[in-house]
């Protein structure tokens, strides 16, 4: 039998009244609880059975992705924007937009994950639909096509506190390139302005305007001491031009150009050694030129020298004045506005440019990254029209989701503290110490 004994010194006998009770054989209480528990039941002659031998795992659902979109689903609250009261259509919308985050697939292939038979994730169980077939899924995409108004309408007045990103869904393209006063104007309804429409052309040309020549000392002056400018003209009416200027993209052509003519003299000079030589001269101005013509289609650098070809001479010299023209303008690039200046300043309108390159992201991860907008399946318009509108709702739900997981991913963990190490809105970006931390450790700086 095993029992438990108090300790009482070192004998191994017990004693009741002098009579022996239990003689000790063995003190095995070093070893851990359940080991003893088992010897115990193996005494008492209890059957010991191993679950895995009456047990057997049939299926097993993966779960935690799903947890984590569900959550952010809730906290955010997109289905609102579609409908604010619950129902069969709104559910299985909202199943799509998980679905497109968790693993972007068609219609047909999303029917028969979400049903129990063939599921693939609990999603399905977790949203309570039952059996769901490909049939439900398109009727629940006219239904929510037919909202698509109401759910622009909801989302550009939304003032939810978790809105702060992405913006409003509807797409503002109707403003786009306009005129200040031009009729049906897409007003963007965050307050700020949309640089998809106020932000038209970085590669609005300058003029030669006499009268303009002393503002565009003072630009210049401006140009070199803050690589930023803000000038006018008579060819934008209403609008206002700003200058930057990127040194480091400037030292880079600078060397790329340099590079080029070298090679190029290079190849040029070995034309020009070949119509000299004494053995099979290189003669005719049609040979010459076929020489000379494949060495400007490798550099294509052409406009910076002055070539002479003759029947049996080539000779050629840089053209230092182009040369010089092209290099003054190294690293330069014009932001055209038709944005208040009481709005937004210089400065303030160039980051607002650069935020372009997050839309741009966004429409990659759309595309090819992440949610897959492409193929469509569908040859409907109206189908198609609401498959990107869950498209678009899969990636603000991803937005949210990117920005809460945030300090746990490579992403910058404070773009605030980037921003502030600039000199200039035009200098190029520069990693914060934390996030060089982090991307040289791959830990973050919190225990997380």
């Amino acid at each position: 039998m095993l029992d438990e004994v108090p300790l009482r010194g070192c004998g191994a006998v017990a004693r009741d009244y002098g009579e022996v009770k239990h003689e000790t054989l063995s003190n095995i209480s070093h070893l851990p609880d359940h080991i003893i528990d088992l010897i115990r039941r193996s005494l008492k002659r209890e059957p010991l059975i191993n679950p895995s031998e009456r047990f057997r795992c049939v299926r097993s659902l993966p779960h935690g992705h799903v947890a984590d979109v569900l959550g952010t689903l809730k906290r955010i609250g997109p289905e609102r924007l579609i409908d604010r009261k619950s129902s069969r259509m709104r559910d299985l919308a909202v199943a799509m937009i998980a679905a497109r985050v968790i693993d972007a697939r068609s219609k047909l292939a999303t029917a028969r994950a979400l049903n129990p038979p063939s599921a693939i994730t609990t999603l399905g169980d977790e949203l309570g639909l039952g059996e769901v077939d490909q049939h439900e899924l398109d009727a629940a995409m006219d239904w929510i096509g037919g909202r698509q108004r109401g759910v622009d309408d909801r989302s550009a007045h939304s003032r939810h506190p978790s809105r702060e990103g992405p913006g409003p869904l509807r797409p503002c393209a109707r403003g786009a390139g306009r005129r200040p006063g031009d009729a049906d104007r897409c007003p963007h309804s965050r307050g700020t302005p949309d640089p998809r429409r106020d932000v038209v052309d970085h590669n609005a040309p300058c003029t030669d305007d006499p009268q303009a020549r002393p503002r565009r000392g003072r630009a210049a002056v401006a140009l070199r001491e803050r690589n930023l400018a803000k000038i006018t003209s008579d060819e934008f009416p209403g609008e206002w031009l700003i200058v930057c200027r990127n040194p480091l993209l400037a030292d880079e052509r600078h060397r790329k150009r340099q590079e080029l003519i070298a090679a190029t003299e290079r190849e040029r000079e070995k034309i020009a050694v070949a119509t000299c030589r004494e053995r099979r001269p290189l003669r005719g101005m049609d040979t010459i030129g076929t020489r000379v013509g494949k060495v400007i289609n490798r550099y294509r650098v052409a406009n910076h020298f002055v070539t002479t070809i003759s029947e049996e001479a080539f000779t050629y010299e840089c053209d230092l004045e182009k040369i010089a023209i092209e290099e003054a303008l190294d690293g330069i690039y014009v932001v055209r506005s038709n944005v208040d200046p009481d709005r937004l300043d210089a400065a303030e309108t160039v980051r607002t440019y650069k935020i372009l390159s997050g839309i741009e992201y966004a429409f990659r991860s759309l595309k090819t990254i992440d949610l897959e907008v492409r193929s469509i399946y569908h040859r409907r318009e109206h189908r198609v029209r609401a498959h990107i509108l869950l498209c678009m709702l899969a990636y603000y739900v991803e937005w949210h989701m990117r920005k809460a997981l945030a300090p746990v991913l490579f992403d910058a963990p404070d773009p605030a503290a980037g921003e502030a190490q600039r000199s200039a809105p035009v200098d190029p970006a520069r990693r914060t110490p934390a996030a060089r931390r982090k991307a040289g450790r791959k830990r973050t700086d919190s225990p997380v």
